[in-house]
């Protein structure tokens, strides 16, 4: 879906629950950038408790897509018993690392954790169970002459962003990816370019396979008022419409 396409869902919805709602092109592109990093954080979390636990949570299957999607691995070097995350770096899948010549799995655990797994000698002993934890950008790791790192995680998807120009008549005229606009008389820019100005599309396009789209829609809707049983009841009614229309 392209962004204009999510717009007019999540208005669709809102107009029939709430009394004609809609959101301006700024409100909109507040909520993809307040929102896409906790979209995918929750989701992939959801995935992992259904890898744990076997029982299917809100159709989390299809996370997988989005895991393939958003995998990276990086091979950092330790300085100190720490390395910095890759810039894109939003959260950890799996982390290796070699010891006394044994290969690994490196535990992420809370800086409580870790000072309990080094200090107190009941807990796992971590020459056996290395262990890490994150404070900021910085990963520190214990033991400290760990080698061979190897970090999987979870990439930033790209922020997306919806651009638009407001034609003679103040309606929004959206701007895909790859647009550019020549502005007519009584045409504005979403910058505020006027007549004149050729304006180059900003839009920058969802960084999720197409099966997440949706719902990332209803989570963004979630987030302005709508309940997951409102969204749900919502679909089902438009499913019923589609069969019989």
């Amino acid at each position: 879906m392209t962004l204009q396409e999510l717009k007019l869902y999540i208005e669709t919805v809102l107009n029939k629950h709430s009394s004609g709602n809609s959101l301006t092109p700024n409100e909109y592109n507040n909520l993809l950038e307040a929102n896409i990093f906790s979209f995918v954080k929750s989701q992939i979390l959801a995935y992992r408790q259904y890898v744990n636990s076997g029982t299917p949570v809100d159709d989390t299957i299809f996370t997988a897509l989005l895991i393939d999607a958003l995998q990276k691995t990086s091979s950092p070097s330790l300085a100190g018993g720490a390395f910095t995350v890759a810039s894109d770096f939003l959260m950890l899948d799996s982390m290796w690392g070699t010891y006394n010549g044994n290969l690994k799995e490196i535990e992420l655990v809370s800086p409580q954790e870790y000072g309990r797994r080094i200090h107190n000698t009941l807990s796992k002993p971590v020459a056996y169970f290395p262990v890490a934890y994150l404070v900021g950008t910085s990963c520190r790791v214990y033991p400290t002459n760990m080698s061979s790192l190897t970090v999987n995680y979870i990439s930033k998807p790209v922020i997306p962003k919806f651009d638009y120009y407001s034609d003679a008549n103040y309606n929004i005229v959206y701007l895909a990816a790859s647009g550019s606009r020549l502005l007519t008389a009584g045409e504005y820019g979403s910058a505020g370019q006027t007549s004149g100005t050729t304006v180059n599309s900003l839009t920058v396009e969802l960084d999720l396979p197409e099966d997440t789209h949706l719902k990332f829609a209803d989570y963004l809707l979630s987030k302005v008022g709508m309940r997951d049983r409102d969204v749900n009841l919502y679909q089902a009614s438009e499913n019923e419409i589609a069969k019989n229309p």
